[in-house]
């Protein structure tokens, strides 16, 4: 046992305070305990390592095993033992609390840690099932336990086990959920929290069983980890106008990890559930407004922070339906974080997410109505010369340029799709006359929306032939489509239609030499 635990340690205090201290180590005065440690700040910093043999002593863990057959005994229905019970209970806890009060004041050496450890791990899990804690509050209870394994944790060979025991991530998740609910006053709690998440999703040991306790420990499921970490956001930063702290950032570090690593595709664990609770939670708004806020710092390590948030924002904008996804983040200040994630002293960190965004992602999504739409509400307000100068910034110019060009081709034929969708030519969908019409002239099937005919006896020769039996699977998959709208649906046709009248001749000479390659292939190849 190392020295500073052993009760021998009592000789060096006070006469005064040996008394009492000898007294409640003896456990036979619980109400002694809970003074001393109520006490603490009063004695001077000289005296008050000589009271950690007693914290120590009475954290014995044989209680354990007594505690629960007294509460499975009837003899628990007597008041008085009732009473003794829960007096035993709540001095464990003030000897917890004595500890984190004395390593608040440099009384605990990191050497006597592994002890101490081995003594409080197994009360941390126990206490809060065990009755009259609740007079405690879960907010001190889990505040307390957060401190205490942020005090562990300074010494390594306690760090490396805790790294390695999923069963305190649970206890990591409950203390996140009830010191949110006041998270004004349990700043330095939190920032503790979010250390640890850090740690742990950067850590090899980190696997789907430890997300699984997190996840149990923050509501039970992936939804309640989303809106805690959407709350935590809105709480460190809630709006573009709030001034960046050391504090702000020192939590935004564990939580950019978390989503970096569970539900961002870049990282190892990748679970999709938990993606796509995020994302319904709002996430890409609120991410938008974290990248806004940190954009205005110039310090580098705000810098790693921004490449890792705005990297989010691109990779869940990416994910299906996309066009969903970039609808959110254009309702917010969406290309003003683009464009400030392009400057030229941002180019290592976040370069390679504009890229794909411009290339790859965004042009994608214009052949969606809704998506050009809010594209041209967006452009119009959005005053490039305000936020970017083409100094060193070439490469960025160049997609942006090519973007706006695709942009505005799309949105001219976007004005002309009423007079495309109605003069698009389709064939009647009944094989046996496949007669050509244009499309505002036939009839639809009501079901299924998907098959057009030129008359109802062609619907009703269809319908007897083939439709009814792809009909109902043509309705349940639209059913499902609800990512697309209506006036996606049209203008997706109008502008397959725009294109094919643009390359007409061209698709003419291909069919003509596939004729010519395969002259035995059907007549009906054109």
């Amino acid at each position: 046992m190392h020295p500073s635990l052993k009760l021998s340690a009592l000789s060096s205090l006070p006469f005064s305070l040996r008394r009492r201290a000898r007294l409640a180590a003896s456990g036979s005065s619980p109400r002694e305990t809970v003074e001393l440690v109520n006490e603490l700040h009063e004695i001077p910093t000289e005296t008050i390592p000589g009271f950690l043999p007693v914290f120590y002593a009475l954290l014995d863990l044989s209680q354990i095993p007594d505690i629960l057959d007294r509460l499975q005994n009837s003899e628990v229905t007597n008041l008085s033992k009732k009473q003794d019970l829960r007096v035993q209970v709540v001095q464990v806890f003030f000897c917890l609390r004595g500890i984190c009060l004395l390593d608040g004041r440099n009384a605990v050496l990191k050497e006597a840690l592994p002890e101490i450890w081995e003594r409080a791990l197994p009360w941390i899990p126990f206490l809060p099932d065990t009755p009259w804690m609740d007079i405690m509050g879960p907010q001190l209870q889990y505040s307390l336990f957060v401190t205490l394994i942020r005090l562990c944790r300074e010494n390594k060979a306690v760090d490396e086990q805790i790294d390695g025991m999923p069963s305190l991530v649970a206890i990591i998740g409950r203390a996140w959920r009830y010191l949110l609910d006041k998270a004004e006053d349990n700043e330095e709690e939190l920032r503790d929290v979010c250390h640890f998440f850090g740690l742990w999703f950067r850590h090899k040991t980190w696997n789907s069983e430890a997300f699984n306790e997190l996840v149990l420990g923050a509501g039970g499921t992936r939804a309640d980890v989303a809106s805690l970490i959407i709350k935590h956001f809105n709480h460190l930063i809630p709006t573009t106008d709030t001034q960046l702290t050391n504090r702000m950032v020192l939590q935004l570090v564990g939580i950019v990890y978390f989503i970096g690593c569970t539900s961002a595709s870049i990282r190892g664990l990748y679970d999709y559930a938990f993606r796509d609770a995020l994302l319904s939670e709002g996430l890409i708004p609120v991410l938008t407004r974290v990248a806004i806020v940190l954009n205005r710092s110039q310090e580098d390590v705000v810098n790693i922070q921004l490449q890792g948030v705005f990297g989010a924002i691109v990779d869940h904008v990416s994910t299906f339906p996309r066009q969903r996804w970039i609808l959110s983040a254009l309702s917010v200040d969406f290309f003003r974080v683009v464009f400030a994630c392009a400057a030229p002293r941002l180019k290592d960190f976040t370069y390679q997410h504009v890229e794909f965004l411009l290339r790859e992602v965004l042009p994608g999504v214009t052949v969606y109505h809704s998506v050009l739409c809010q594209l041209r509400v967006c452009l119009e307000e959005f005053d490039t010369s305000a936020v970017f100068t083409a100094e060193g910034n070439e490469g960025f110019l160049k997609l942006w340029q090519s973007f706006l060009a695709l942009v505005e081709s799309r949105l001219k034929i976007l004005d002309e799709y009423p007079g495309i969708a109605s003069n698009v030519t389709r064939a009647c969908d009944n094989l046996e006359c496949t007669r050509l019409s244009r499309k505002r002239t036939l009839r639809r099937c009501s079901a299924c929306e998907n098959a057009y005919y030129c008359s109802e006896s062609c619907q009703l020769a269809d319908w007897i032939n083939s439709h009814r039996d792809g009909c109902a699977y043509l309705s349940a998959r639209r059913s499902r489509q609800t990512h697309l709208t209506t006036r996606d649906r049209s203008f997706l046709r109008a502008l397959v239609h725009h294109d094919s009248v643009i390359h007409q001749d061209q698709i003419t000479r291909e069919i003509a030499a596939l004729e010519e390659q395969n002259p035995e292939a059907s007549p009906n190849l054109c």
